[in-house]
This record gives C-alpha cells, sequence and structure tokens, in this order.
C-alpha cells in the first residue's frame, strides 16, 4: 500500500480525514458565533461632528439629472465607491474617484435619495426634482467606527 503525491491511499480505499474545526456542526457553530460578535459590535460614531445637512448646490443641472459628489465629512475628502440610488426606482450610481454621481430620468417631484459607503454612516436625502432643471448635491457622509470585544481563552 502506497500513496500518491498528495497523500491518497493508492489501494482505492477511501480515506477518512480530520476536520480541524471538528465536523460540521461544531464549524457551523464557529461561525455562528463569530456572525453573533460581529452583529453585537455597536457602531459608534468617530471623534467627528454632527453631520451638517446636504447641501443643494446653484449649479443648473439638466432636467431629470440628479448629480452631486459624496465627501467625508472629517476632511472633505471625496469618497470613491459610494454607492447613490433614489428610492422606489431602479436608478442607482457609483461615485468615481473625485466621489461624483449623476443619475438620468429622476421624474419631476419629491424623491429620496440613498447614499451608502462602507465605513461611513449612511444618508437619507429627502429631495424635490423641479420640472425645468435637474439638481446638484453636496453630500457629506460620517465615518463610522466598530469596536470589536477581544476573545478570551
Amino acid at each position: 500500500m502506497g500513496l500518491d503525491h498528495l497523500g491518497a491511499r493508492l489501494d482505492g480505499a477511501p480515506q477518512l480525514t480530520r476536520d480541524p474545526l471538528g465536523g460540521g456542526i461544531v464549524r457551523l457553530w464557529s461561525i455562528l458565533a463569530f456572525l453573533a460578535m460581529l452583529a453585537c459590535s455597536h457602531p459608534r460614531l468617530c471623534d467627528v461632528a454632527p453631520v451638517p445637512p446636504f447641501t443643494i448646490l446653484p449649479d443648473t443641472a439638466p432636467a431629470g439629472l440628479a448629480r452631486g459628489a459624496v465627501i467625508a465629512l472629517t476632511d472633505s475628502a471625496p469618497l470613491t465607491h459610494a454607492q447613490v440610488h433614489v428610492d422606489s426606482t431602479e436608478a442607482w450610481a457609483i461615485t468615481d474617484a473625485q466621489g461624483h454621481f449623476a443619475l438620468g430620468k429622476v421624474r419631476p417631484g419629491a424623491f429620496t435619495l440613498m447614499v451608502r459607503m462602507i465605513n461611513y454612516g449612511s444618508a437619507q436625502l429627502r429631495l424635490e426634482m423641479p420640472p425645468d432643471r435637474g439638481v446638484t448635491v453636496r453630500i457629506p457622509l460620517v465615518p463610522r467606527c466598530f469596536q470589536i470585544q477581544p476573545v478570551a481563552n
């Protein structure tokens, strides 16, 4: 009886290997414990001021266009890859390297702009789309910190 280059037996008999986590149920409990730990780590705001209101800029965007920039509140740095979405529609965009986004074909009237970014708080902005022009906004997001409790042996 010999072994091949992967350590499997050559005689064709099945070989049982030991799972390092002790089997399926232990692995499942380990994963669930880790997810519970993540869910119970309460986010807290980093040392920043309260979120100022978003700013509607005097720029005249074309009719039906919602555009703007997403920035970090702490240093006004542009936030790349933030998700911007018009609530109750399929319209969404991802910010570019300068934090800019553009959403076309937004209907005139009231709408809610949702902004999300990993490691930052989300924003919900209630806006009004005029029938004759678009809207340009500047949206600051607050950084979020997560504290995880140390694991005891």
